[in-house]
């Protein structure tokens, strides 16, 4: 189908102990697509589309018997004009901290943010262009989903395809000989692989990291 049933939330004042669960399904399901509390944050600044292929969503209601009057939720539900999924932009952040020692590893340059509009198809990240290292630092890539702060938990080769809008956060990290040269290495991101295409930032930064003993 060529559409889907969009909710946006006009009021949001729950119980603590209520829940509001979503299915992307035309009836209840084993488990909940989305499930929403009273602490579930911008709910009223977007909007929730169905990811089932007929565009369906169901909706189930969990109040409680509580003695704290809410004044509940308002929901506006249409249907949605499904688009394709594209990319919006690449934009490069300096995220580096200035300075690391000598043999330091994993040390964070930059944050590199792809961001994706759209609700239907899938777009395949592949290779970032990296320039400005010298022979005796190694880049590293980590990539860290829709969280915005650097880990080095899930390193970057290639994963699968993203099917979600969205801004997805992608970091350059530099790995330090023991014997590196000390003084400023810079690091810069050219371009990055979007569909088999390289594609230029729409933003870019130049991070710099003093290098000591």
């Amino acid at each position: 189908p060529n559409t889907a049933i969009q909710l946006r939330f006009i009021r949001w004042d729950i119980n603590g102990a209520d829940a509001f669960y979503v299915y992307y399904a035309d009836s209840v399901q084993t488990a909940a697509d989305l499930t929403l509390y009273n602490s579930t944050q911008d709910l009223l600044a977007g909007e929730i589309v169905s990811e089932s292929e007929s565009g369906a969503l169901t909706i189930r209601f969990a109040g409680s018997y509580n003695s704290k009057l809410n004044t509940g939720w308002e929901v506006e539900v249409s249907c949605h004009a499904l688009t394709a999924l594209q990319l919006d932009s690449v934009v490069v952040s300096n995220a580096s901290a200035g300075v690391a020692t000598k043999g330091s590893t994993d040390v964070p340059m930059l944050q590199i943010a792809v961001c994706l509009s759209g609700d239907r198809g899938s777009i395949q990240v592949g290779q970032f262009n990296l320039t400005g290292m010298s022979d005796d630092v190694t880049p590293v890539l980590y990539y860290t989903g829709s969280g915005n702060t650097f880990a080095n938990t899930t390193a970057f080769d290639a994963h699968a395809p993203l099917t979600r809008k969205g801004t997805y956060y992608y970091w350059a990290a530099l790995n330090i000989d023991s014997d590196a040269q000390e003084g400023v290495h810079t690091l810069a991101c050219e371009s990055v692989q979007i569909d088999g295409i390289a594609v230029s930032p729409q933003q870019t930064a130049l991070a710099s990291l003093d290098i000591i003993s």
